[in-house]
């Protein structure tokens, strides 16, 4: 699968259809600062749910992720530029957001590419 970019245009709707088909899905979380730098925020922790908030000066995409015995971790995205699916080899996929805090490349597998990109190009 190539690398496949979502429009801006469709960026709320992707976010809906991406938790209705991996909710309690386990995702791992990587964050890559502008520097180039790369650190994982979140590790095999199941998503709940994710939304968008649009303001004024940027908007946001948020993901939830929740764990029994484990706390609730939010990450946020500022300011989102570009929104793309990757295969990342050995059936793992990556959601990579570029914002203006850095990119957010979460981890997941999933056999639901077809749905989820359906009409989103």
């Amino acid at each position: 699968m190539p690398t496949q970019e979502i429009s801006s245009t469709n960026w709320k709707e992707f976010c809906k259809r991406f938790v209705d088909l991996h909710r309690g899905a386990l995702m791992t979380v990587m964050k890559i600062e502008p520097s180039g730098q790369s650190h994982e925020v979140i590790h095999d922790m199941p998503l709940v749910k994710s939304w968008m908030a649009e303001g004024e000066c940027s908007d946001r995409i948020f993901f939830d992720f929740e764990q029994d015995g484990k706390r609730e971790c939010i990450h946020e995205i500022v300011g989102p530029i570009h929104v793309k699916v990757r295969e990342e080899g050995q059936g793992k996929k990556g959601l990579q957001i570029d914002g203006e805090n850095g990119s957010t490349l979460i981890l997941f597998s999933s056999g639901k590419i077809e749905e989820l990109l359906n009409d989103l190009g």
